[in-house]
């Protein structure tokens, strides 16, 4: 152990470590106290607390008082004062924590005026809680710098500024959520002068103030990273109030501003006097205000630059401000800042609700169609934190051909394959065929829906439970799959039946409700080559298919827009419903089911075709959709003639019926 230089009777029982903090490259020495007791306690009470050795109070180390021994610590010859806060709740009895060490020269030896870094160090955000007392704030740094990191910060009140932390100093926010706080002035959930406030990692979300409820500050250089403002409320500035900036005021990178309330001005941010934002891959989205829902450039000289991002709400921008875009961005609705630079897209970026995707903060996915997928270009460098190119959750950009808007990359990539039961089958036989849906991306995909396509002369047999089947020119098998995790795979298998030769070709898609990164495997097809079936012997009787059980009610076929309707009826007690391929047939000629026989009359011209599934003892109606020769007959015959057949098979003898179709 390194002995430090130490105030009297404080800190004997400091411990040297090596770490690593996630912003460093390199070993950072670093001196620590461990908080380990929830009672609030200062030195004042006992001034053995966190020391050595035997007696009263000695080895016990309240939050308090750990932070009044690290604002004491002199030359020590280590780069930072840790206080670690293991997992706990710490209610703040005695009112506001001060945080820092004000002491010049102190940890750097041969640099002068420098004071002593001080990290808080939780157990993490959801582990390590520190609540207000009563009416006061939570944390007040005013030397630094400062660093609070892993913990909850919640309940402050302060009748001033800075509900939950009060800084005049360089503070570092990392890995934090500051929740339920407020200010009676500025700043519900933090307040900062004439320092630095650099927020990484961090949810800053339901806070309160009358102006800036996330965030507000002065004379301060911002940056925000990968992080979210959700739900605060102010006057002005529902989230951010930044005032008396000079350039950069403010750079918010790959994080999200939604669902914040101004009553006034700047739902997202407000813009004070001469002040500057910049957003990188970023997204303003779903706040609210009188003026500027989403942000409000508000005095003359102020500039405000975009890239890679998404402004969903109205941008206001004073008369006498600029702003520019130095690349793609999303714009939505047009109107309000007039963009120099690469022109935004003004389409609605179609963003889903806040939700938990990973990070510390909830984001705002990209939903199908959303035109900010692979929108940003080949690189987000502009958006890289420490040296690599993610977005707010952590996840590599970009996923696919290009980066996307925002601060959410899609990572869900719905995908499907399929296949036949056999390269070869014969007409009339059963075949089977399978589609496989599955998520190749890192995010899980909800709402999945897959469909399998069946060209017209195919019967459909059977479905997996909880798909449907639509009849028409061809059939469609619509299965809802709800969520499927990342690697997940989803067979889908369904039994029909070819009633003529050919090639059959079946196609199969799938789609979620989230942006696919990766729309090339979204859909399949595979072909199965159907043979005719053997002809029977010479001069043996033909049998005619057994009945499908299936009954047509009425001798007339109405006919609207070009499609027939048929009303059929399914026999009650029917094994597993009807299944019917039908087609429709000019009045005259032979049928093409009979090509085997040798009469000589001209062939009757097929005027439609498709098939149905009737469950047993139902009656439904299906739309059966006329082809160009149907279209024609329409047109100048009314009413016309033609046959129905049902189940059609191959080389059988069918027997059809006039029916009189009614065209309207």
């Amino acid at each position: 152990m390194i002995r430090s230089a130490l105030l009297p009777g404080v800190l004997s029982v400091l411990t040297l470590a090596l770490v690593v903090p996630a912003t460093a490259s390199a070993a950072v020495s670093q001196e620590s106290i461990t908080v380990n007791t929830a009672i609030d306690a200062g030195l004042g009470e006992n001034p053995n607390y966190c020391e050595e050795g035997e007696g009263t109070g000695r080895t016990t180390c309240p939050l308090r008082a750990a932070l009044e021994a690290a604002a004491r610590v002199t030359v020590i010859g280590v780069e930072e004062i840790a206080v670690v806060v293991p997992p706990g709740h710490y209610s703040l009895e005695k009112g506001e924590l001060a945080i820092g060490n004000a002491h010049d020269d102190s940890c750097r030896p041969g640099k002068e005026e420098f004071t002593c870094p001080v990290r808080l160090q939780g157990a993490g955000a959801s582990r390590t809680f520190i609540e207000a007392a009563p009416s006061s704030s939570v944390l007040v740094a005013e030397t630094g710098p400062v660093t609070i990191a892993g913990a909850t910060v919640e309940g402050g009140r302060s009748s001033n500024y800075g509900g939950g932390l009060f800084g005049e100093a360089a503070v570092t926010l990392r890995e934090d959520v500051f929740t339920d706080d407020s200010a009676d002035k500025d700043g519900g959930g933090v307040f900062v002068e004439n320092g630095t406030l650099n927020v990484l990692d961090t949810s800053i979300n339901g806070n309160a103030a009358f102006a800036g409820g996330a965030i507000a500050t002065h004379d301060v250089q911002l940056a925000v990273s990968r992080s979210t403002l959700d739900e605060n409320e102010a006057v002005d500035g529902g989230a951010v109030l930044a005032e008396r900036q000079s350039t950069p005021a403010i750079t918010i990178t790959d994080s999200t501003i939604s669902a914040n309330e101004a009553s006034s001005t700047g739902g997202g941010i407000l813009l004070g006097s001469e002040g500057a934002l910049h957003l990188a891959y970023s997204t303003i989205a779903a706040n609210t205000a009188a003026t500027g829902s989403s942000i409000a450039v508000f005095f003359a000289g102020d500039t405000l630059s975009a890239e890679g991002s998404i402004i969903d709400g109205e941008a206001a921008c004073v008369t006498g401000s600029t702003a520019t875009a130095g690349g793609p961005n999303i714009l939505f609705p047009a109107g309000g800042c007039s963009f120099a630079g690469t022109p935004p897209t003004t389409a609605n970026p179609l963003l889903g609700a806040l939700s938990a995707n990973g990070g510390v903060g909830e984001t705002m996915p990209l939903l199908r169609g959303s035109p900010a997928v692979n929108a940003g270009g080949s690189s987000c460098a502009a958006s890289a934190v420490e040296g690599a190119d993610v977005d707010e959750r952590g996840q590599p950009r970009p996923r696919g051909a290009a980066c996307d808007l925002g601060a959410y990359e899609a990572g869900g990539d719905a995908g499907i394959t399929l296949s036949g039961s056999a390269s070869s089958t014969v007409a009339g036989a059963s075949l089977e065929v399978t589609a496989d849906a599955s998520d190749a991306g890192t995010d899980p995909l909800g709402g999945v829906e897959a469909s399998i396509s069946l060209p017209a002369g195919v019967v459909l047999l059977a479905v997996p439970s909880g798909c449907s089947a639509t009849a028409g020119l061809t059939t469609t098998v619509l299965c809802r799959l709800g969520t499927i995790a990342p690697s997940q795979h989803i067979p889908i298998t369904i039994t029909a039946r070819a009633e003529l030769p050919g090639s059959l070709l079946a196609s199969a898609t799938v789609q979620a409700e989230q942006a696919d990164f990766n729309p090339a495997n979204n859909s399949a097809a595979t072909a199965i080559l159907i043979n005719p079936a053997p002809a029977p012997p010479a001069g043996a009787a033909q049998t005619p298919p057994a009945s499908s059980g299936t009954a047509l009610v009425g001798r007339s076929l109405p006919l609207s827009h070009g499609r027939l309707l048929l009303k059929l009826t399914c026999a009650a007690g029917t094994p597993g419903g009807c299944h019917d391929a039908f087609a429709l047939y000019s009045g005259s000629g032979r049928l093409p089911a009979l090509a085997g026989s040798k009469h000589s009359h001209r062939r009757a011209t097929l005027l439609a075709k498709g098939h149905a599934f009737i469950p047993a003892g139902e009656t439904r109606v299906v739309h059966l959709t006329l082809d160009a020769a149907g279209l024609r007959l329409m047109r100048h015959h009314r009413p016309f003639w033609a046959r129905l057949v049902l189940s059609l098979r191959t080389s059988a003898r069918t027997t059809t019926h006039r029916y009189s179709i009614l065209a309207g």
